[in-house]
């Protein structure tokens, strides 16, 4: 029997929403959805407006999941959901609640199921799901399918840690392929996959588990949560390398709205990638002190020390007519949705969606003629997220990917997640274009579309012709002819005014952006030496190992001609700047990291010659080599931990600075 069931003939505005709803919440759990969240969550909130007597009614509304079967196991310790919010205002609200002095963190909201995971004398004696809250039900059987969940701790503790199963893409490639019918998306596999009787394994899903409590915890803090459970052997949610930059705390008061939607913002936009191996659903909000959250207390299905903010995703169903491919500036293949006819969404028609690359289209089992899913995260990039299975043609087909080039013809290289094509001028284009921005020659006012149309026009095929082209080829184009002259001016201009990392950034070399085009053009000084070094002189390169070297002498080799040319042109790159060091510079002889967001909104790029014009060296990420470290606004939590436990074993090696510490630092030197 199900709390809550469906009553037979169930009349009236209330008994009819919670019908509709005690259904949803059994299809969800099965991994079947018939409704998205936002749906569920609308319909929930138009049963508590009707304030209905009904005790059914009153009950699901009670309850942190109405609909679900009742397990057989108690959770001493209520296995709560979290009150939603989707606003600033709501945001606000919840500070004034809680303090706006009072220290908050601010992590990811993964988007799988709860477990509860006991350990009696360090050694697993169960698994546990949320249920209703207060009754789950065992899956220890199904443990062996769950990776990061030890067996066994490193102390004979009797604890009971809380976290979410999630799936990668890649197992959800796995778990479809095990099923032989593919799984909408990365939750749905999880419940059914969980509550199945070991004898009854049909197929079986991969899964991981992150950890982000522990229930009845004595430590003062979630952060010291974190730590623990890390010691103990969980992967745990601050510190997960993909999900760790996605997690800070905020312990400055008055601690805003806008600065913890900033932060949120970036969660969202995250959650808009669909690369990205975890299915978010927004950010959980929560106090940070333990004493701070016992006086707060919990009502009868949230607690009142957080809350999750979710960012609306709207959806819009259509028919996919058919999968576009185009070439990128590396040669990478793109995928791209076409729908039958457009469809609103965000306030605007959406004829075309992302697909990103052929494990996605694998993992959704996209076809031609399906109908589906389709949906601005964050109201940004349009994007396919599910097929409806139940509306697909009788005589549909998988989709068979493009073997060779959409615009060559050549055959693609299928040796990495997205195929390229390996013909040097393939992708000429969107090179081109690349060649043409600031941070390349810095062609103001030559654009994409021009430079398409010489290349379309046979007018060029590399690097070297757009330079070599006169003012009467570009007038052959069309929209071109008044410019024509301009056009030639600023482009031959730039031959003589562009720095040399810009130059190595335009050439299309692979592994070198505009990192380490600066680094190359820093360590050898010109053009000339960087084309004379060989393998082994590479390596001397800070972060060039074998695999980017080798590339880097290939890619230069095959260049040969096109930079002989350009020498024949003109070319004549401008030295790196000096940068002047002042004796005594607070930051000489040192690597220094900053991260976060910086007072002024001062970039990462300006960051970096902040850095050198202070006598360090930039660095990328925590290490021991790195002494300095700029701390700024909204940094990862886990990355600070990181640099304070550095600090914490040696603090006369490292010193540590706030943003605005090093802004003033900057104006005194």
């Amino acid at each position: 029997m199900t709390a809550n069931s469906p009553t037979p003939g169930n009349t009236g505005a209330a008994g009819m929403l919670l019908d509709q709803l005690v259904e949803a919440e059994k299809a969800y759990r099965s991994g079947e959805p018939i409704m998205s969240d936002d749906e569920f969550d609308e319909l929930r909130d138009q049963l508590a407006a009707l304030d209905s007597d009904r005790a059914d009614v009153e009950s699901f509304l009670n309850s942190v999941a109405g609909g679900q079967e009742l397990g057989d196991v108690p959770h001493p310790i209520r296995m709560l959901s979290l009150g939603k919010v989707t606003t600033d205002d709501e945001l606000t609200k919840f500070i004034d609640r809680v303090g706006a002095d009072t220290a908050l963190i601010v992590t990811p909201k993964l988007d799988g199921v709860a477990l509860a995971v006991r350990y009696v004398g360090g050694t697993l004696d169960d698994v546990i799901t949320r249920g209703n809250g207060e009754l789950g039900t065992s899956v220890i059987h199904n443990s062996d399918l769950i990776a990061n969940l030890p067996i066994t701790l490193p102390q004979p503790l009797d604890i009971e840690v809380r976290g979410e199963v999630v799936m990668t893409h890649e197992d959800l490639a796995v778990a479809s392929a095990n099923r032989g019918t593919p799984f909408a998306n990365r939750r749905n596999p999880i419940g059914p996959t969980l509550n199945q009787a070991t004898k009854d394994r049909t197929y079986e899903s991969p899964m991981r588990f992150v950890a982000f409590s522990i229930a009845a915890s004595a430590n003062d803090s979630l952060v010291d949560d974190f730590f623990a459970l890390a010691d103990l052997g969980f992967m745990v949610v601050a510190d997960e390398p993909q999900l760790a930059p996605l997690t800070a705390i905020f312990d400055t008061a008055p601690i805003s709205a806008a600065s913890l939607r900033a932060h949120i913002d970036t969660i969202g936009v995250v959650m808009a990638d669909v690369d990205f191996d975890y299915l978010l659903d927004g950010a959980v909000i929560a106090v940070n002190n333990r004493a701070m959250r016992e006086r707060l207390g919990e009502g009868s299905r949230i607690p009142h020390w957080a809350i999750a903010f979710k960012f609306p995703s709207e959806t819009a169903l259509g028919v996919l007519d058919r999968i576009e491919n185009a070439v990128g500036k590396t040669g990478a293949i793109s995928y791209t949705a076409v729908l039958l006819e457009p469809v609103q969404l965000a306030g605007t028609a959406v004829e075309r969606a992302s697909l990103h690359n052929p494990a996605i289209i694998r993992a959704l089992d996209v076809r031609i003629g399906d109908t589906v899913v389709v949906t601005k995260r964050n109201e940004i990039i349009p994007q396919i997220v599910e097929v409806v299975l139940s509306e697909r043609p009788a005589d549909s087909v998988p989709y068979e990917d493009t073997q060779i080039c959409p615009n060559c013809g050549e055959p693609l290289d299928f040796s990495a997640a997205r195929p390229k094509c390996l013909s040097p001028t393939c992708s000429l284009g969107s090179r081109l274009a690349s060649a043409a921005s600031r941070n390349g020659f810095d062609w103001d006012g030559v654009g994409k579309i021009a430079l398409q149309k010489a290349v379309d026009a046979g007018l060029v095929d590399n690097l070297a012709d757009v330079f070599a082209l006169n003012a009467e080829a570009w007038a052959t184009l069309e929209g071109i002819t008044d410019s024509s002259t301009k056009i030639v001016d600023i482009i031959a201009a730039s031959l003589k005014t562009t720095r040399l990392d810009h130059v190595l950034g335009s050439l299309g070399i692979r592994f070198v952006n505009r990192t380490f085009a600066r680094r190359l053009a820093e360590h050898f000084g010109s053009l000339e030496a960087i084309r004379a070094a060989d393998f082994d002189t590479l390596l001397q390169v800070d972060g060039i190992g074998d695999g980017r070297a080798e590339a880097i002498v290939a890619d230069l080799d095959a260049l040969s001609p096109v930079l002989d040319r350009l020498a024949e042109l003109g070319l004549e790159p401008m030295p790196m700047p000096e940068i002047e060091v002042a004796e005594g510079a607070p930051f000489s002889g040192h690597k220094v990291l900053v991260t976060g967001t910086l007072p002024g909104g001062m970039k990462r790029d300006e960051a970096k010659e902040a850095v050198r014009t202070l006598g360090g060296d930039p660095a990328s990420s925590v290490s021991a080599k790195v002494t300095r470290y700029v701390i700024g606004e909204s940094a990862g939590q886990a990355k600070v931990d990181k640099v304070d436990a550095l600090v914490a074993a040696d603090p006369e090696r490292y010193l540590v600075l706030t943003g605005e510490e090093f802004i003033a630092l900057l104006a005194d030197s």
